[in-house]
């Protein structure tokens, strides 16, 4: 059976910036939530340094460094 996803999110590395993560959620079929979240590799050209904020960081608890070792694997739920 396929369920159609209900919810997305994605996180931004400031206000105005590029995403950093994107997280999604549906309903299974006994009606419990489900959900995960990927962090996303930047390529260079976003040059991201200019675009961090770290209060967000600090907020969110991911750091620039987390981004540059992804590799598209799933993060643990928040």
């Amino acid at each position: 059976m396929v369920h159609e996803p209900v919810f997305y999110d994605c996180e931004a590395s400031t206000l105005g910036g590029v995403p950093i993560e994107v997280g999604w959620a549906f309903m299974d079929s006994d009606g419990l939530v489900v959900s995960t979240a990927c962090l996303v590799r930047p390529p260079r050209q976003w040059q991201i340094e200019a675009r961090w904020d770290p209060a967000a960081e600090a907020l969110r608890r991911t750091a620039i460094a987390d981004l540059a070792e992804c590799d598209s694997a799933a993060k643990p739920p928040c």
